[in-house]
């Protein structure tokens, strides 16, 4: 309280994240004080404050990735001469294996019906990366270069963990629909059921096959019409 000597008067302020409302009034009646024609009260309006964790996720996501692309690229350095010696293309043709065959724009090497026909039947042997490791974990065979990299491609793009050991882990022994059902349940439990729905009603077997479609077309269009009975 300020004290001149004409009257006795009081500063009142509300402060927000965006904005500071003031006033000035008289201490013995309570009103707001003029100053000429004009009421001495108003608000000061500024944009809110932010924190640095936008910036701070941004920019360890770029230190993330940047230290994946030096990992892929000292991979492929290391495997680069004896993969020459089976395809000198086989590391381009992996790049723009992400490109539609009649993006010309983008697509440099067109495959032979001969390649094709090979990573059919790849696909045909390997459904997923993890039948592959598995398939160099397990076997003696010697195996082709190429195999060799995409595996240690896979494991050294995302790591993995060290939850498990050895021992623990066999996939002869997964049961993805009962894994479903697990994650399904956990989530509906720490979830607000209102919001997002019951996710229990989801049927975990069609989960299962809808995700083993080979196109993405067909995976999305079956997913989502599974999902959306339950969200």
């Amino acid at each position: 309280m300020l004290n001149d000597k004409k009257k006795n008067y009081s500063i009142g302020l509300d402060i927000g994240t965006s904005s500071v409302g003031w006033a000035v009034i008289d201490c013995n009646n309570y009103k707001v004080l003029r100053k000429g024609n004009r009421k001495l009260w108003g608000v000061r309006l500024f944009d809110e404050a932010t924190t640095a964790e936008a910036r701070r996720i941004a920019r360890g996501t770029r230190r993330r990735y940047d230290r994946r692309r030096a990992r892929i690229k000292l991979l492929q350095e290391e495997f680069q001469n004896e993969i020459n010696k089976v395809d000198t293309n086989f590391l381009k043709k992996l790049k723009e294996s992400a490109y539609h065959e009649d993006d010309k724009l983008n697509k440099t090497i067109i495959l032979s019906q001969e390649e094709k026909t090979k990573i059919k039947k790849y696909n045909d042997l390997y459904p997923t990366i993890y039948h592959l490791r598995h398939k160099l974990i397990s076997s003696n065979e010697k195996m082709d270069i190429r195999l060799v990299y995409l595996a240690i491609h896979h494991i050294i793009k995302y790591r993995g963990n060290f939850l498990y050991g050895a021992s623990d882990f066999n996939t002869s022994n997964l049961n993805i629909e009962e894994l479903f059902e697990n994650m399904l349940k956990d989530i509906n439990d720490i979830s607000n059921i209102e919001k997002i729905g019951d996710l229990t009603l989801i049927n975990s077997k069609n989960l299962e096959e809808f995700l083993s479609l080979e196109s993405k077309n067909d995976k999305k269009l079956e997913l989502t019409k599974e999902l959306s009975q339950a969200i």
